[in-house]
């Protein structure tokens, strides 16, 4: 994916690639959380499916890649990864979203910007994806769960630097379904090529850098949010150079946002990435938007 814009002097657009370390949590017949460390071992931390730093959630660290369909098919290969010297692991039923027990769980997602030698504006990137992928992925969370994330975890603004480039650290797990993930992915992708070569953090809405934001977000306050999203987000999503290229993913988003519905399908999360009997299955075979048929539309703030 490499382009070329302005006319004098030209600059090229160098791809740049998207990382993840996702985490989930495992639960047990009653609802409880089972310590990932006591169905897994990653002593170093360094595990393809490991431990996070906790020790109580599971980590996936996978390849690396470009685009993000191979992002998640390189998920997919992570979540396998352990059925063999692992094999309690996937006994327990697997949770991602926001919050399980009194476990936040994060979805931080990797850019390699620093990789691919591209110089951007670290300031402007980090807002856009504040405006566009934070504020955008908490209205695909249950809203009592983002609130307890929020708490202490996990607020706007919240990234690292790495050597690669750098990690955004506000979203919670999308490790919920592959469709999920997929869009997620997508978006990010799209907002930070947005940000780095289209100039979308001098273009950003005022509301982006205000205080109000911020504690929208805090307090999971989601009429505001999406009221946000429909107006201003979504028209500048779709004016979005790799928008046209990401269409599909991008658009089960918005659809779920526009009926309400959150990030769990009808399906648990070992089924709706195909795993469910331990073995290397195809992915699931329906089409994108009908594992959610029946999901109920979530109550918001008043």
């Amino acid at each position: 994916m490499t382009s070329i814009i302005g006319s004098c002097p030209k600059v090229e657009k160098k791809d740049f690639s998207l990382g993840a370390d996702p985490e989930f949590a495992f639960i047990d017949d009653v609802g409880g959380v089972i310590r990932a460390d006591s169905l897994i071992t990653d002593n170093e931390y360094s595990s393809i499916f490991g431990l996070d730093g906790c020790r109580r959630v599971a980590e996936l660290r996978p390849k690396p890649a470009n685009e993000p369909v191979q992002v998640v098919n390189n998920i997919r290969s992570a979540l396998l990864s352990r059925r063999e010297s692992d094999p309690l692991a996937y006994g327990p039923i697997w949770q991602a979203g926001s919050y399980a027990g009194k476990e936040p769980i994060g979805g931080h997602i990797h850019f390699g910007t620093l990789k691919a030698k591209i110089n951007y504006d670290s300031y402007h990137l980090i807002s856009c994806l504040d405006a566009y992928l934070g504020c955008t992925a908490i209205l695909l969370e249950t809203p009592d769960q983002a609130k307890s994330r929020r708490r202490s975890y996990g607020g706007l603004g919240d990234y690292r630097d790495q050597p690669h480039g750098i990690e955004y650290r506000a979203i919670s797990s999308w490790l919920t379904s592959p469709y999920i993930a997929l869009g997620i992915l997508s978006l990010a992708k799209a907002i930070a090529w947005e940000s780095i070569y289209n100039k979308l953090g001098e273009r950003i809405r005022p509301y982006t850098y205000t205080r109000s934001q911020a504690e929208d977000f805090r307090l999971a306050k989601y009429n505001e949010l999406r009221k946000v999203f429909l107006a201003e987000s979504w028209p500048d999503i779709q004016k979005f150079e790799l928008y046209k290229s990401y269409k599909g993913p991008i658009d089960l988003i918005h659809l779920l946002i526009v009926k309400g519905r959150n990030w769990f399908p009808g399906t648990d999360m070992k089924a709706a990435w195909g795993i469910s009997k331990v073995k290397i299955n195809p992915m699931p075979k329906v089409k994108l938007y009908d594992i959610w048929s029946g999901v109920t539309p979530m109550e918001r703030d008043s």
